[in-house]
C-alpha cells in the first residue's frame, strides 16, 4: 500500500493491537504473513512480480524476533520470499544470459572483485568447516549478502518511485514506533503505580528489546528529515518528529543517541563545507527549536517523575554500566583473539557459549562487525574489509562534490551512522541492518538521477 501509508499503518496497527490485547499475541505471526500476501496482491500490478516481492520483504524484516522464526537457527518467513526471487532471477539470467554477460563485464569494479575474493574464501571454510559453521556460512551468503544484493537492484531499478516507497518504509516505522509504546502501556497496566520506574517504561522492538527499537526508529527519523527538505514538499512529515524523537529518548538506547549526534556532524560538516550552506533556513531552524523545545519538555516531565534519571544517564553515558562492561571486556578478548589467530582467519565457527559473561557475542557473530569480520577472514580479510568501505564511503563523497545533492548526504549519512552503531551493537546481525545498507545505496542512486535529470 504504497500510495496510502497512513491507512497501512492505521490497518497494522488496529490487527497487531487486537491481537496483543485480545490473543495475548498468539496470533501475529500469522497477521505478518497475512499482511506479506496483501502487499504482494496489492502492488502487483503497480511493481510486477520481483519488486511486489521484495516489497513484502521490506515489511518482514520488521518482525525480527523468535516469534517469527523457524527452528533453533533462526529462519525468517522471507527466507522463503528472497528464495522465490532467486529461482525467478535464474531464469531471468537463463532467458538473458549474453546480454547479463555483457553488462557484468562493464561494471566489474574493486569492490566487486573484493566481493568475489570473500566469497571464494568463504568456499574455502565451507570445505573444513563442521555442520553448523557451513550453516552459518550458508545463511550470511544466501541470506544477507544476497538480501543486500536484491534490495539493491529493487532500489536500482525504482528510483523514479523514490518518494512511494520513502513513505512505504517511513510508514512501517511509524507502525513499529507506535506498536512498541503500545505494548509497554499495556505492560504498565498490568503493575501498580510504585513499581514503575524509568528502566520499565522504555518502550521495546514490535517483539524483540528495546535497543533494536531505537536503532529501527532513528533511520525512520532520519528519511523524515530528508523528505522535509526534499523536492516533494512533504511539509506534514514535521508532525511525525515528535513521535520519533519520543521513542529514541525514552528507550535511551546509548547507540542511537551516538547515531542521532554523528548524523548532526555529518549535517554540520557537509552542509558548511560542501554543499557551501553558511546560513540556517526557516524550515531547519523549524524542525531545529521543535525538536530541541520537546526534547527539554519531555525531560523536564521525566525529571519530575523519575528525580534518579539523571544518575540512570550519566551511568549509562560514562560507560560504567553492565552492558558498557560487557561490551569492552569483549572488545579486549576479539583483539587478543584476532592478534594471536593465524593471517586468514578461524572461519564461521561459532557456538552458544562463546560469548562474554554479559551476553556479548563474541567470534563470527561478534557485536562488533570490524571483529566479527577480522575472526572470520583475519587481519588480512579485515584490510580488505576496511578498503572496501572505504572505496565505497570515497565514491559518495566525489558523487556529493560534485552533485551537491541532499540525497547523497543522507546517503553518507545512513552508512556512517550504520557502521557507528555495528561497532557497538550487533545491528549486522539483524536483517534490518542490510536494508539500511541498501538504504544508502538508494539515496545514491537517487541524488545521481536527480543529478543526470538536471544535465538532460
Amino acid at each position: 500500500m504504497l500510495n496510502k501509508p497512513f491507512s497501512f499503518v492505521a490497518l497494522n496497527l488496529f490487527s497487531f493491537t487486537a491481537d496483543m490485547f485480545f490473543f495475548e499475541g498468539n496470533y501475529a505471526f500469522y497477521l505478518s504473513i497475512f499482511f506479506s500476501v496483501f502487499i504482494f496482491i496489492y502492488n502487483f500490478r503497480t511493481f510486477g512480480l520481483k519488486e511486489s516481492i521484495v516489497l513484502t520483504i521490506i515489511y518482514l524484516l520488521a518482525f525480527d524476533s523468535p516469534s517469527f522464526c523457524f527452528f533453533q537457527y533462526n529462519f525468517r518467513f522471507w527466507y522463503f520470499y528472497l528464495l522465490l526471487i532467486y529461482v525467478i532471477s535464474f531464469f531471468q539470467l537463463f532467458s538473458n544470459n549474453y546480454e547479463v554477460f555483457q553488462k557484468c563485464k562493464k561494471k566489474i569494479s574493486i569492490n566487486t572483485l573484493i566481493i568475489i575474493v570473500f566469497f571464494l574464501w568463504s568456499l574455502l571454510f565451507f570445505l573444513f568447516e563442521n555442520e553448523i559453521s557451513k550453516l552459518y556460512n550458508f545463511k550470511y551468503w544466501f541470506f544477507y549478502v544476497g538480501l543486500i544484493l536484491t534490495l539493491n537492484s529493487f532500489f536500482r531499478n525504482n528510483v523514479n518511485k523514490f518518494k512511494e516507497i520513502s513513505f512505504y518504509y517511513v510508514s512501517i516505522t511509524f507502525f513499529v514506533l507506535v506498536f512498541g509504546f503500545l505494548k509497554t502501556l499495556k505492560y504498565l497496566s498490568s503493575i501498580s503505580f510504585s513499581q514503575i520506574s524509568f528502566l520499565n517504561i522504555r518502550p521495546v522492538a514490535f517483539f524483540s528489546e528495546t535497543s533494536w527499537y531505537s536503532e529501527f526508529i532513528l533511520f525512520g527519523l532520519l528519511f523524515i528529515f530528508l523528505l522535509l527538505k526534499s523536492e516533494y514538499k512533504l511539509h506534514y512529515s514535521f508532525y511525525l518528529i515528535p513521535f520519533f524523537l519520543l521513542g529514541i529518548l525514552f528507550s535511551f538506547t546509548r547507540n542511537s543517541i551516538l547515531g542521532l549526534v554523528l548524523f548532526l556532524i555529518i549535517s554540520v560538516i557537509c552542509d558548511f563545507f560542501i554543499l557551501k550552506i553558511r546560513h540556517i533556513k526557516s524550515k531547519d531552524l523549524k524542525i531545529i527549536l521543535g525538536s530541541f523545545s520537546f526534547i527539554l519538555f519531555v525531560s523536564i516531565l521525566l525529571f519530575i517523575y523519575f528525580p534518579n534519571i539523571f544518575s540512570f544517564f550519566i551511568l549509562k553515558l560514562s560507560a560504567k554500566d553492565p552492558s558498557a562492561l560487557g561490551r569492552i571486556e569483549a572488545f579486549k578478548i576479539s583483539i587478543h583473539n584476532l592478534l594471536n589467530q593465524n593471517f586468514f582467519g578461524q572461519g564461521f565457527y561459532w557456538n552458544p557459549s562463546y560469548s562474554t559473561v554479559t551476553g556479548s557475542a563474541l567470534g563470527s557473530k561478534s557485536f562488533n562487525l570490524f571483529l566479527m569480520i577480522g575472526n572470520i577472514f583475519g587481519i588480512i580479510g579485515l584490510i580488505l574489509f576496511l578498503v572496501f568501505i572505504c572505496l565505497y564511503i570515497k565514491k559518495l563523497l566525489e558523487s556529493l562534490f560534485i552533485t551537491k545533492s541532499i540525497y547523497i548526504k543522507y546517503s553518507i549519512v545512513f552508512i556512517l551512522v550504520f557502521l557507528q552503531m555495528a561497532m557497538f551493537a550487533p545491528i549486522h546481525q539483524f536483517p534490518f541492518g542490510m536494508l539500511v545498507v541498501s538504504l544508502s545505496y538508494f539515496l545514491y542512486k537517487k541524488g545521481m538521477y536527480n543529478y543526470q535529470i538536471v544535465l538532460d
